[in-house]
């Protein structure tokens, strides 16, 4: 099969490496949808959190093609999207709900150098501990909008960990992909305010649309923070 690889800044390959076999406790994904993260393209611009060398590609959606004979809950033919992490369990940063964490976090799919264990912007993906990592999709929801979960989830937790309160005033500072999931998280949980910063206009007409009440671009305002005192009455 194709995957494709990062060999440097600027330069990706599309190589022809094996379908990987699967042991007892994984399952094969047959790659139906995968999106491309801000973190592969800082990547391919170089340096950044993708190595070079590595298989990319890990926001995604599939169909499980092949069970391991020990996998429980799972079989061939379930529509899954994947969190890519690798979760060993058994590490300090595992054991203390640091899960993305993982000292073994260099095997993730997206991010590992080894041809066994290729990235999502290949035809098949192994999973490695699918009890913990593989989340069952329903049929009204496609592919493409499944494998936006994963940027999806990082939204939503980026709002779960804050102090945040329905009823609080917030501000977002930029309106990429993630800020652009938290200013939805932020109005559908009820917040009384939301102030947005964003430079491209496409981006801040989304921000509107998603639930911001203003959004600014900092290049057009010398004092952004008195703009937003008086919007929040100091």
């Amino acid at each position: 099969m194709k995957a494709a690889r990062l060999k440097g800044p600027r330069e990706v390959a599309l190589e022809e490496i094996p379908v990987p076999e699967i042991s007892d406790m994984e399952v094969l994904v047959e790659v139906k949808y995968c999106a491309i993260c801000g973190s592969d393209v800082h990547s391919f611009r170089g340096p950044g959190f993708v190595p070079d060398g590595a298989y990319m590609g890990h926001e995604f959606s599939g169909v499980i093609a092949k069970v391991g004979n020990k996998v429980e809950g799972w079989k061939p033919g379930d529509r899954v999207t994947v969190n890519p992490c690798y979760q060993c369990g058994e590490c300090w940063a595992c054991k203390h709900g640091f899960l993305s964490l993982c000292e073994r976090m260099a095997e993730g799919i997206g991010v590992s150098t080894d041809e066994t264990m290729p990235g999502a912007f290949a035809k098949f993906v192994r999973v490695p501990i699918p009890q913990k990592r593989l989340y069952s999709i329903p049929d009204d929801l496609s592919f493409e909008e499944a494998a936006l979960v994963e940027p999806l989830a990082s939204s939503l937790h980026a709002v779960r960990i804050s102090t945040f309160k329905p009823g609080d005033y917030t501000m977002v500072l930029g309106a990429g992909p993630i800020g652009l999931g938290v200013i939805a998280f932020l109005k559908s949980a009820g917040a009384g305010l939301i102030i947005a910063t964003e430079v491209s206009e496409k981006r801040t007409e989304l921000a509107k649309k998603l639930g911001a009440d203003y959004v600014f671009n900092p290049q057009k305002f010398s004092n952004l923070r008195e703009e937003v005192l008086k919007l929040t009455n100091g």
